[in-house]
């Protein structure tokens, strides 16, 4: 009898037990794979973070690319912590964080920050909007010890591409719904002449005479000319103007040569009407030292440093049927060196057993308004 009971209470108990561990299984490994994820979701945070704060200090031409599986010896300094970090210093655990900012052409390869609901044919596209001003450098940081990321003082070098090429269009998708999608360029909205000017270009930076720094840029020739009371387009024009917005569109293999190109030559303009030049409009202090040099001279002459291209809108493409293009399109490409990208593309990982959580993020090396900072020399 006394057996009988002992096997019973046995039985009871390991059903019990059983029961229990049924119900509460599921929830301990359930509680074990949410601290996992959210280790490596932290871990993936916490790279995230470090990295911006690194890009406070450096240049928009920086890149830098780091990891720790199992280690707690990171860069920089501050970035250490003396003994474990918990599940991320486990063998194959832990984080991984990249700055990548340069590149050979704008947008990068299949990729566009134009929105997606005109985005269906434009690729290798950026859009340049009404109130933006794009400013790519031609300089790059090469900071690369650990200990000088939060340093303010960078280490740039100059660029010097043999050809930089920039294509301007209108956006195919909606052309294709205008009725008659050319610009109209014998409108006079934007003053006596027609073929108004659509985007303002400049070249920037500074001129070292000995121990003096001077501040340049190189603009756009004035296309207007007058005789008597009427205009006309002054041969040297150097102006992007609604017309080589319309010679442009559609990029076909028989109008697809750039808008602009730089290299060995005083004329960047693409076009048969303009000619030929022998010198730049400057605005500087040492304006007669600059003037006469080719494109490819300024980029490879020591004395220029900080050398910039920008691109602005300053008016309105109205089409031919006044419908309004919100924005144009661009790209850019460098032949024979690297250019920094208009974005630092980011990329961390946070690494726990299973769980393997990427962050990835586009961060403006710019953020600039056209009535801020964007000067029109007429």
């Amino acid at each position: 009898m006394l057996i009988g009971f002992t096997i019973l209470m046995v039985l009871l108990g390991t059903s019990l037990v059983l029961t229990i561990y049924s119900l509460y299984a599921p929830f301990i490994i359930q509680m074990r794979d949410i601290k996992g994820y959210n280790i490596a979701y932290y871990g993936a945070y916490g790279s995230m973070e470090r990295a911006m704060l690194i890009l406070r200090h450096r240049d928009p031409w920086f890149e830098w690319s780091w990891w720790w599986l199992g280690d707690t010896n990171v860069w920089p300094r501050s970035d250490h912590q003396a003994g474990t970090m918990s599940f991320l210093s486990l063998p194959g655990n832990g984080t991984t964080r990249s700055i990548s900012s340069r590149t050979t052409q704008i947008p990068r390869s299949w990729d566009t920050d134009i929105n997606r609901l005109f985005a269906d044919q434009s690729k290798w596209w950026n859009w340049l909007r009404t109130n933006q001003r794009i400013r790519i450098p031609l300089m790059i940081d090469r900071t690369t010890s650990p200990n000088d990321f939060y340093s303010s003082a960078p280490s740039l070098q100059k660029v010097s591409p043999s050809t930089l090429d920039i294509w301007l269009r209108l956006n195919p998708t909606l052309a294709a719904r205008f009725a008659w999608p050319a610009l109209n360029t014998n409108d006079w909205l934007y003053g006596a002449f027609p073929d108004d000017e659509l985007i303002g270009w400049s070249v920037d930076g500074f001129m070292l005479d000995g121990s003096n720094r001077s501040y340049f840029r190189i603009f756009k020739y004035d296309g207007m000319t007058y005789f008597g009371s009427a205009p006309s387009m002054n041969p040297q024009d150097m102006a992007i103007r609604e017309s080589l917005l319309n010679a442009r569109n559609p990029i076909t293999p028989t109008n697809a040569w750039p808008s602009l190109r730089f290299r060995d030559t005083f004329q960047p303009l693409q076009t048969t009407i303009a000619s030929e030049r022998t010198w730049h409009n400057v605005a500087s202090q040492q304006a007669d030292s600059i003037r006469s040099l080719m494109w490819n001279q300024l980029f490879a002459d020591s004395r220029f440093t900080d050398i910039s291209l920008s691109l602005a809108w300053i008016a309105m493409p109205v089409s031919q049927s006044n419908d309004i293009y919100p924005f144009t399109e661009y790209r850019v490409e460098a032949w024979g060196a690297q250019l920094a990208d208009l974005y630092y593309t980011i990329t961390t990982q946070g690494k726990v057993g299973a769980y393997n959580v990427v962050f990835r993020y586009k961060k403006p090396a710019f953020d600039m308004a056209i009535a801020g900072d964007f000067t029109v020399f007429f």
